[in-house]
């Protein structure tokens, strides 16, 4: 079967069979060698200011997304502490409703918002 056959049938383009990626530029390897020497030395740098660092080292201007895209194939990620969303207090709630006896129909309520 040819190739052209094959992907008529699985509704491929053919150029997707012959495709080769070309991989990271030299500029690129260069950047995430500096990258990981930098991020060594300080774990908690991310990419902004690891941008601003590799900027005053080669003196050249490089995109936070190029810096990003490399960190991100390094699998480096600044360590920053995180948001704490639910803060639990030591808060002492009385019971309204110990001792009493509920003669009627809605004379007491009781709700938990939790």
């Amino acid at each position: 079967m040819s190739v052209k056959r094959a992907c008529e049938l699985l509704k491929v383009p053919r150029s997707r069979v012959y495709y080769k990626r070309k991989g990271e530029s030299r500029e690129n390897l260069e950047l995430m060698k500096r990258i990981e020497e930098i991020y060594n030395k300080d774990p908690t740098i991310g990419y902004r200011r690891m941008k601003a660092m590799l900027e005053e080292v080669t003196g050249k201007v490089i995109n936070k997304k190029r810096i990003r895209r490399l960190m991100k194939i390094l699998g480096l990620k600044g360590i920053f502490p995180r948001r704490k969303v639910t803060q639990s207090e030591a808060v002492e709630v009385k019971d309204l409703v110990k001792g009493k006896v509920a003669t009627r129909p809605n004379q007491v309520w009781v709700s938990d918002i939790t």
